[in-house]
Formats: structure tokens, sequence, C-alpha cells
């Protein structure tokens, strides 16, 4: 039988428009604090430990966000916590026109970073874990591609928005357009119903480590997942800060003078081209991976594409040193990188979509918050350190050896995944045992 549209299904619909405003806002968000924070600062240090203390809050939120999402109702707390994050942009933007200080400023994104980030790990497993309650097992994987194309889609029109409104607006009326998105958000999300059953069990610190404990035994003696785990740990490691830390400071320090359509386009509507660049690739293979039917073989495709994405990345000091260092050629390196990140956008999804796809169908459904939490620690644990030692590497050592360093690391990482066999069981269900589980590689 053909499988209904996921579209069709009001509850995912609703899910949907509300992704779609509150993503828009967190590109609008995201694109303009790293910019703004390296321009107020005028340092790649302080650059680096604003996102690290982000990516710290975010991970140590997650476990709560994990387990209170498997206990409540998802719903309530997607809304909720769009509500909240809404209004606490749109007080930090109020802050930001009244006080016009640097260094007040600068408190106010820090401590707006903190209270987003632990809104954001309440969210993101609850939000993950709703699609599985609101979509049948066959829309599981359409499911995936439509975010897959939406998140494309927002973030070539988002972040070509976001420079034009970064370029042209003041950073506080930006910071109440973000707000008012994340409103709009948890508008929509507030008619999503589903079966929600409430947990007999009462909601307490000693039920969290309880759950907690379960979950780690639930994934003890998952060999894919453990490889896995370790792999892309490393590997978001090694790959955040080429476009966390290096493209904010390559726009902010190299693009200047006479450069490749400077006539019309300002350096850091350079930083919105690649990531649109990352995002049409990502758009392409989304609907692609939409269309087709769900053949399985999630394993081999992960560990083929992880691989061919670690030698893409390579392009990078590889381009980088031969164009900007030796032949000082600005133009020819912006072109080069645009179509590198294409590729990127064009390798992710391969990874991201049959990941995803394994996940939901692998986990237990009163498990499934929970254990995408322990991924999400496990797999992106290193990534705010990524992003201190990044801004350190730049202060210290330049451009360059940052992005040799990342390339090599993600070429090493990917070679010890794809070698290991047991990725080749990712997927396949097993009653018993399930070696089957992987986190996104997030770019």
């Amino acid at each position: 039988m053909k499988t209904k549209n996921v579209l069709a299904n009001k509850n995912f619909t609703l899910l949907f428009v509300g992704a779609l405003c509150s993503n828009i806002g967190q590109i609008f968000y995201t694109f303009a604090v790293g910019l703004y924070v390296l321009k107020i600062s005028d340092s790649s240090f302080i650059h680096g430990i604003y996102l690290a203390s982000s990516g710290i809050v975010f991970l140590l939120g997650t476990p709560i966000g994990g387990f209170l999402a498997d206990r409540l109702n998802k719903a309530r707390i997607v809304y909720l916590t769009d509500y909240m994050r809404g209004g606490l942009i749109i007080a930090s933007g109020y802050i930001m026109f009244v006080i016009n200080n640097v260094s007040v400023q600068l408190v106010v994104l820090f401590v707006t970073a903190v209270f987003l980030n632990i809104l954001s790990a309440v969210f993101n497993p609850a939000a993950a874990s709703l699609i599985r309650f609101i979509v049948t097992d066959d829309q599981l994987q359409q499911a995936q591609s439509y975010y897959g194309v939406l998140n494309s889609v927002q973030n070539i029109i988002g972040v070509l928005l976001a420079s034009i409104l970064y370029s042209f607006i003041s950073i506080w009326l930006l910071f109440i357009i973000v707000g008012v998105l994340y409103v709009l958000s948890g508008f929509s999300e507030m008619f999503i119903r589903y079966n929600y059953q409430k947990s007999e069990s009462a909601v307490t610190i000693k039920t969290m480590i309880s759950d907690y404990g379960e979950g780690l035994r639930y994934l003890r003696g998952q060999k894919a997942l453990l490889v896995m785990i370790l792999g892309v740990l490393f590997i978001n490691f090694f790959f955040s800060p080429i476009f966390s830390n290096g493209t904010p400071y390559f726009v902010t320090y190299y693009i200047k003078g006479d450069y490749l359509f400077s006539a019309f386009v300002k350096p850091e509507m350079w930083k919105a081209i690649f990531t649109c660049s990352v995002s049409l690739g990502t758009l392409i293979i989304s609907i692609v991976l939409g269309i087709k039917s769900d053949k399985g073989e999630y394993g081999v495709r992960v560990r083929r594409w992880l691989f061919i994405l670690a030698l893409v990345l390579a392009l990078i000091p590889i381009s980088y040193y031969a164009l900007i260092v030796i032949n000082d050629k600005l133009d020819l390196f912006l072109i080069t990188f645009t179509v590198v990140a294409f590729l990127i956008g064009i390798v992710t999804p391969n990874v991201n979509i049959p990941a995803g796809v394994a996940i939901q169908k692998s986990v237990e459904r009163d498990k499934l918050a929970k254990v995408q939490s322990l991924l999400t620690i496990g797999s992106l644990g290193l990534t705010p350190f990524a992003s201190f030692i990044g801004g350190a590497v730049i202060e210290k050592l330049g451009l360059g050896p940052l992005f040799i360093i990342c390339a090599a690391g993600i070429l090493f990482t990917s070679i010890f995944i794809s070698a290991n066999k047991n990725i080749e069981t990712l997927g396949i269900v097993d009653n018993t045992k399930n070696d089957n589980l992987i986190d996104e590689v997030t770019v």
C-alpha cells in the first residue's frame, strides 16, 4: 500500500509549522550573535569561551530534558519552552537597546546564552521524541526527510536574511524579531494532541537517577552504539571549530578590500553564502531521500558516507594553503570553499537521515527521549571544549593550523569507524539486543 503523506497528519503539520518559525529564529540569532560577540570583543578567545559555555550548559541540561520528556506531556514541554525562549530573547533585546555599553552587552549575551541553552536542553529531547508518537513507522523516513528539506530551505533563506538584517539593522531589533518568531512557534505547537499517558512515578531527582541508570543498562553491551558514540564524539570535536570558530574569524579578518562581489556583498554575507551552500546540498539530498522508499542498510550507508565526509573536509586546509597562504587568491578560495560547503551539504544527510530513522525504529518508545539525551551527551560531549580550544588555536597559531588539525582528526576518526564491522548492525532490530544506534553528526 502507498504510504499516506505525513503532511496530511495534522499533529505533524503543527509541529512542522512550529519548527519553521523557531528554526528561522534560531538561524537569525545564531548567525548574528556569533559575529556580534567577535566584533565587540575583538577576540577569538572570548568568542570561543562564549561558544564553549553555551555548549556546556546545553550538555548539562540535556539529561534533565530527556528525563522530563519521557515522563511529562511532550507537546506541552515543546510549546512552553518556545514561549519562554521568545520572551527571554525579547527581554535581552530590550536591555541591549536601553544600555549601549560593550561590557554590559557581553554580560547580557552570556547570561542569555546560559538560559537559552537550558531551555533548549529541555526542548530538544521532547521535540525529537514527539515525532515517534504522532507519525506511523512507514512515515518516519519521510518525516525525517521533510525536516531535512525544511532545515535546508530555512538555512538558505534564513541565513541570507540574517546577513542582510545584521548588516542593516540594530542587533537589539534583530533580537525582537527572533523573539516574536519563537512565540509564533509556541502558538502553533499548542494545538498538538497525542495519546499521552501520565507516568505513575513522581518526577524527582531520585527517579531521574533511577531512570538514567536504567537507560545506561539498556545501552550497555550495544557494540555498534559504543563504536559510534566514541567515533562521533571525536568527529564533532574536530568538525565544529571549522564552522563555529573558523568561518566567523575568516569573514571578519580576511575578507577586506577588493574581493569577489565586493560591490554589493558585505564580508559577513560570505558566511551566509557558505552556510547556504551547505543547505542547498542538504536540500537536494533530503528531497531525494524523501521520495525514495526506506530500504534499510543503515549501518552500511552511514559507514560509507562518513568516510566520504572526511575526504571532502580534507579539501579545506589544502585549498586554504594553496590559494590564501601561497598564492594570495582570495576570490578563488571563496569559490572553492563555497563548493566544498555544498559537498558537505550533500554528504551529511546521507549520515543523519538513516541514523535518525534507525534510532526511532530501534529504541522502545518509553525510553526514546532518555536514550536520545544520553546519545547527545555521548556524541557532543567534547564539542564545547572544541569551541574553546578552536578559539585558542586561532589566537595563538592562526587559521591554517586549525584547519589542518580538524581535517586530520576527522579523517582518522572516520577511518576508525569505517573499519569497525559492528557498524553494519545499525538499524537491525533484535528483540534481545539492539546493536544499532547512532547520534547525528552535527553541522
